[in-house]
């Protein structure tokens, strides 16, 4: 299997564009809940099944891959349920073969996971929890050809960077694309959408800074790093953006958890803990929003 790195563009959309794309991943989340649920259907028929205890005792991997087979658990059987639920409701209109065997994949890979005991049981996901689809090529489905997303009706341009300083936009777009992820992304309250492309080869290493005739040390620890050279001493803290963006996270939970006890003074159980069904009050919406912001960009920092 051929080297592969992905580069991520921002897509440029209109309103009735952003519709479309929620609508599309609202279906793609309608799908996936039908696959875990058929999903988990089956698994309880394996467990149920008086084979599978057998298997468990002599520790026969054998016998369990015969029992999979036997009860249609597996990748193929769950993609070709996904395309035969697609087929016979309006999802057929929205997403195409691709987009609906690599969702029904999965599904399949958490179905597996706690099958083999290597994950908790997978739950579904509510509305908006599902914020990317995929396609399996880029011939068929989701296509990106000529600096453009090409899904059914829809089509859709790249923002490029004018500049790209170090040519790694440039490096991305000669490389052969292997297939293209549209993902969803929540920034300051509203959806932006990106494209996300697989593409073969290496990650671009950007040009080494020329180096300097001069000797510096370097003094590394747990939290911190001290450089020393002829001309100064400096003693700096790792992650030191990340710092605020904790202090910010640490009080908007404290004031949202305030809130939440102001506004439901009689909602308590008998061990102090708050019921589920509770009372938000507009402010409490607002932090969260700017709580999910928060979180948005101390992931970003954390990946760089």
């Amino acid at each position: 299997m051929s080297k592969t790195f992905i580069h991520e563009f921002r897509l440029k959309t209109t309103p009735k564009q952003e519709k479309i794309l929620n609508i599309i991943l609202e279906l793609a989340r309608y799908l996936y809940n039908a696959v875990l649920g058929e999903g988990l259907k089956r698994i309880k028929l394996i467990k149920e099944s008086k084979l599978n205890t057998k298997a468990k005792k002599d520790k026969n991997y054998k016998l369990y891959n015969e029992i999979n087979k036997f009860y249609n658990f597996s990748d193929f059987s769950l993609q070709s349920f996904a395309i035969k639920t697609k087929n016979e409701c309006n999802i057929k209109n929205h997403l195409d073969t691709h987009a609906c065997q690599k969702i029904a994949t999965r599904a399949y890979l958490a179905l597996y996971k706690y099958l083999t005991r290597k994950a908790g049981k997978p739950r579904f996901k509510s509305k908006n929890r599902l914020s990317s689809i995929e396609g399996k090529s880029n011939v068929a489905g989701l296509k990106f050809k000529n600096n453009k997303l090409y899904y059914k009706k829809i089509e859709l341009d790249i923002v490029l960077d004018k500049k790209d300083k170090y040519g790694v936009q440039k490096y991305a777009l000669s490389k052969r694309v292997k297939f293209c992820r549209v993902v969803r992304k929540r920034i300051k309250n509203k959806n932006v959408f990106f494209l996300q492309l697989v593409l073969e080869g290496e990650t671009f290493i950007k040009e080494k800074n020329q180096s300097k005739e001069s000797i510096v040390g370097l003094d590394i620890g747990p939290s911190t790093y001290a450089i020393y050279n002829d001309k100064e001493a400096k003693l700096n803290s790792f992650c030191n953006a990340l710092t605020k963006f904790q202090i910010k996270k640490k009080n908007l939970q404290k004031k949202m958890d305030r809130s939440l006890r102001s506004m439901n003074k009689e909602n308590y159980n008998v061990d102090g803990t708050l019921k589920k069904k509770l009372k938000k009050s507009k402010k409490y919406l607002k932090n969260q929003n700017i709580l999910a912001e928060n979180n948005r960009k101390l992931k970003t920092y954390r990946k760089r």
